[in-house]
């Protein structure tokens, strides 16, 4: 059980680490890119924080027919 909490506690203290390093390198990229640091946190923290999200979603269809059943899940006009 112990090793758990000391499982636990390593993954907290990464999380805080590179938590602080891509917030210190989005205000980096604002600076050099002239954005405001409110776009760069919208669209690069945004979808680099979500990436884990979106591979989960799209690797949960099959393959062969992700694309139509996507499509067809889009496009569906019985909702009901």
């Amino acid at each position: 059980m112990l090793l758990v909490w000391i499982q636990f506690a390593i993954c907290i203290l990464l999380i805080v680490f590179f938590g602080a390093k891509l917030s210190r390198n989005g205000d980096i990229i604002a600076e050099k890119t002239g954005l405001s640091g409110i776009w760069v946190g919208l669209l690069l923290i945004a979808v680099i924080t979500s990436l884990p999200e979106i591979i989960t979603g799209v690797s949960a269809v099959p393959a062969p027919c992700s694309v139509w059943w996507l499509a067809d899940r889009a496009f569906r006009q019985d909702w009901v």
